[in-house]
């Protein structure tokens, strides 16, 4: 062998590739906050600290549970992170699932194939924008394009977020609500300047990355560069693409009864 060919050997034997393929995620298991793993499968869900602990007007229990029963009808697999201060929890793990312990919903899962994630719980401004954030940092670009979907009645904001207040009424009553209930309030032309400025970064140009008092979870943010997302809801284009990169995502927020249409197609 000459010496070339030795080098190449030793680069790509030696530690700096060894991580390059994780290993695939394992169920029925907690996976500790640090662990980088691949998810095998093509369309997931992904319920993000669905418990009292957070949602304290339990709002979107009824909505999680109806959620998990359908995924698992159609045997989509379902990672479930949780919270160690949040302990009542609305959905519990079945065969299969993969729990993962994450405070502020950032993990190093690796959806290298995915083609569909279906996110749930938490609140869109904080935890569940660094979950989202997460599935596009720990991946290469995809083949094709993406369709995540983000179910209103079993998520929710706060009645403190200023982002939201912009575009809504700050009298609802409860401190958190459903997406459900804010979006239907705010009209399609809000909603839409509400995902383009509080989950894509606005025109700040990382993902998550509005200024509030949620942020700051990520010391290395998602540049939006690599994307162009299309934000919807219940499959209805509601403004122009976001972003020029070649990686399609569709941002698609629905309700269950709409997810119930999608699933069964």
């Amino acid at each position: 062998m000459n010496i070339f060919l030795r080098v190449l050997f030793l680069l790509a034997s030696g530690p700096a590739f060894a991580n390059t393929t994780p290993p695939l995620c394992m169920s029925d298991t907690l996976l500790p906050p640090e662990t980088r793993c691949e998810a095998p499968e093509t369309t997931y869900a992904y319920f993000n600290h669905n418990s009292s602990e957070w949602d304290r007007p339990t709002q979107t229990r009824t909505p999680a549970i109806r959620l998990k029963r359908l995924v698992d009808q159609k045997q989509i697999p379902t990672f479930i992170a949780s919270s160690e201060f949040g302990v009542s929890n609305f959905v519990q793990p079945g065969t299969g699932d993969y729990t993962l312990l994450s405070e502020g919903g950032e993990h190093q899962i690796v959806f290298s194939h995915l083609s569909r994630i279906i996110f749930s719980g938490g609140n869109l401004s904080a935890c569940l924008c660094n979950a989202f954030s997460s599935v596009l940092k720990h991946q290469s670009l995809w083949t094709g394009s993406v369709e995540m979907l983000f179910v209103l009645e079993a998520t929710y904001s706060s009645r403190v977020d200023p982002v939201l207040n912009e575009f809504r009424s700050p009298n609802l009553g409860a401190s958190e609500i459903p997406l459900s209930v804010a979006f239907e309030e705010m009209g399609l032309k809000a909603t839409y300047d509400y995902v383009r400025k509080n989950l894509l970064g606005g025109d700040n140009g990382f993902i998550c990355k509005y200024p509030t008092i949620y942020r700051n979870f990520f010391d290395d943010p998602v540049s939006t560069r690599d994307y162009s997302f299309e934000i919807l809801r219940n499959g209805m284009r509601l403004g122009n693409l976001v972003g020029t990169g070649s990686q399609k995502v569709r941002l698609n927020f629905v309700t269950l009864a709409e997810l119930e249409k999608i699933l069964a197609q």
